[in-house]
């Protein structure tokens, strides 16, 4: 950070930072569908096949930690909830926040104590869309963007069908201590905020903190809303036609992709 360089996360002697299948001895080797940082620990998953004996022993999705210079990777617990299954990581990317991780098993949403056995996951939200879990990529299924704000966790949920047939990006939170799941915010009407390049359905890109949700509107502007009120202004008036949004606590910032 200091410097501003970046290295490989490997720091054995002579390692050449390469992979072949009999070669996967370099520690910044993780192979990763998902990588963040918590409690002083870098965490990833991915679909784990170790040659054993000659040959390969499939682990499935695994949940793996590793230490900050690269050493220790450690399984953590398994990602599956049915054996040889996928938990469509692909599509919502798992979070871990205060003691739990959030994932998705075939468009339904779950946590779990992280390092606890995988069959005491609670179901917080969906319907599974396939029984066994296998795989499957259908952009039109439920999927989920994370986030969390002090205790409670948010979710949006991606395409969820209205009753008029329509589909709609929609907002619920999640309280751990309770158990409890609720809806909080939906994408707003054009009658509200006007015409954007997906009017109706998605939110292109948004940010809870203190009880409001900033959001942005590809082709339109940056608002916000109050969740406990439901009323929505305008935050920045852009002039893009197309672009994507980035928020943290103190800043945003908008990439114009016109260019």
């Amino acid at each position: 950070k200091d410097t501003g360089e970046s290295t490989v996360l490997c720091g054995k002697p002579d390692c050449a930072h390469t992979y072949s299948e009999n070669n996967r001895s370099c520690n910044a080797l993780i192979n990763a569908r998902f990588l963040t940082y918590y409690n002083g620990k870098l965490y990833y998953s991915n679909a784990d096949r170790v040659k054993e004996n000659g040959s390969y022993v499939d682990y499935g999705e695994r949940l793996f930690s590793m230490n900050l210079d690269g050493t220790e990777h450690n399984a953590i617990q398994s990602m599956n909830l049915t054996d040889g299954s996928n938990t469509s990581m692909f599509v919502t990317e798992p979070m871990i926040h205060r003691g739990y991780i959030y994932f998705c098993y075939s468009g339904a949403l779950y946590a779990v104590a992280l390092g606890d056995d995988i069959d005491n996951a609670v179901k917080i939200y969906g319907s599974e869309i396939i029984a066994d879990g296998s795989n499957f990529i259908n952009t039109n299924e439920m999927y989920y963007e994370l986030w969390a704000d002090g205790d409670v966790v948010y979710f949006m949920a991606k395409n969820v069908k209205q009753s008029n047939g329509t589909y709609k990006d929609t907002l619920f939170s999640y309280n751990p201590h309770t158990n409890k799941t609720e809806k909080v915010w939906e994408v707003p009407n054009k009658s509200e905020v006007g015409t954007w390049d997906t009017t109706g359905v998605s939110v292109s890109q948004w940010y809870v903190s203190n009880g409001y949700i900033y959001f942005f509107l590809r082709s339109n502007d940056i608002w916000y809303t109050e969740l406990s009120t439901g009323r929505t202004n305008k935050l920045i008036d852009l002039d893009l036609d197309a672009g994507i949004a980035a928020f943290s606590n103190e800043y945003i910032a908008v990439i114009n992709k016109e260019y």
